[in-house]
């Protein structure tokens, strides 16, 4: 039981959450990108946790594209 709550929940969280986001941005949806900001937020803490630098990096990176995809779709 402990392999399933050693990173307090932040993979499987950031794993809904990826699926999550998408679903929606498969059925066109831009609530899809506020799901994968969020995932990647949850995958950025499991990240750190597990100590994997350029993991950490990328979920930031993939956060602020989340961000700007969802203001780029808004304007459009």
């Amino acid at each position: 039981m402990i392999g399933l709550t050693k990173f307090y929940g932040f993979d499987w969280f950031g794993m809904v959450m990826t699926f999550t986001s998408l679903w929606f941005l498969g059925e066109k949806k831009k609530i899809g990108f506020v799901f994968g900001a969020i995932a990647a937020l949850a995958w950025a803490v499991f990240s750190y946790l597990a100590g994997s630098w350029a993991s950490l990096i990328a979920n930031i990176v993939f956060f602020f594209l989340n961000i700007y995809n969802l203001n780029k779709w808004k304007r459009k």
